[in-house]
């Protein structure tokens, strides 16, 4: 899918600027609206295309999975329910939900900033995986 713009011309706009509260996006790239999207985007922002979503989709699942007792936490989920909640967040199409915000945030190790209904909304890696595949909170 082509994007109106590329990563390259959002970071040729020089040093990151203070982000607050109240302030809006500067620019704003299509991404399809598929049920990929978070994908979509992550991909676009490693990338600079959203070819990779799937392989992003992928390693989401997988890391979720991984560290399913740190990501089944955020939504309280029984067994049953995040077996079928990881079975679908597989399924190319499946929307994501704040469960694969954090989880990639935690796999990338860094904030990711959602803007919403006005809003800005940060989600911080809920652990760091150490070499050894240890967790350090």
């Amino acid at each position: 899918m082509e994007a109106y713009f590329t990563i390259a011309d959002f970071l040729k706009e020089g040093p990151p600027k203070i982000l607050y509260q109240q302030s809006k996006p500067l620019k704003v790239g299509y991404i399809e609206a598929d049920g990929n999207c978070l994908f979509r985007s992550v991909a676009f922002c490693l990338a600079g295309s959203d070819d990779e979503h799937i392989a992003v989709r992928q390693s989401v699942a997988k890391f979720e999975k991984k560290y399913d007792d740190q990501f089944r936490e955020i939504k309280n989920m029984t067994g049953r329910a995040w077996k079928k909640h990881l079975s679908g967040i597989a399924t190319e199409g499946k929307w994501a939900t704040e469960v694969e915000i954090f989880a990639l945030a935690s796999l990338l190790e860094a904030d990711i900033w959602t803007y919403l209904d006005g809003k800005w909304l940060r989600y911080r890696p809920l652990f760091v995986v150490e070499g050894d595949g240890a967790l350090h909170s």
